[in-house]
């Protein structure tokens, strides 16, 4: 299993590059439209966090963080990926 390193101080945007680059790397023999649809399917459970995560309400102390980390950590599963470090 590939592991990827996460830590509380990236961007979302840097966080989001990193599992979808390693997913990529994990599962080159899909189909294109298969990676669309993974890279979709993230999104979409993503996006409210992603809201959170623009105004400023990601904190690694509250909940939603922890709810974050959570689908993170799903996303990774499904795509055979391990985050490595997350640090709450």
């Amino acid at each position: 299993m590939e592991t990827i390193n996460i830590n509380e101080d990236m961007s979302f945007e840097e966080l989001q590059n990193c599992i979808v680059s390693k997913s990529k790397e994990t599962i080159l023999n899909e189909t294109i439209d298969e990676l669309e649809y993974y890279e979709e399917k993230y999104e979409m459970q993503s996006k409210e966090f992603y809201d959170l995560y623009n105004e400023g309400e990601l904190d690694p102390h509250n909940s939603d963080y922890r709810r974050w980390i959570t689908v993170i950590e799903r996303y990774c599963k499904n795509q055979n990926v391990k985050p490595k470090a997350i640090n709450l």
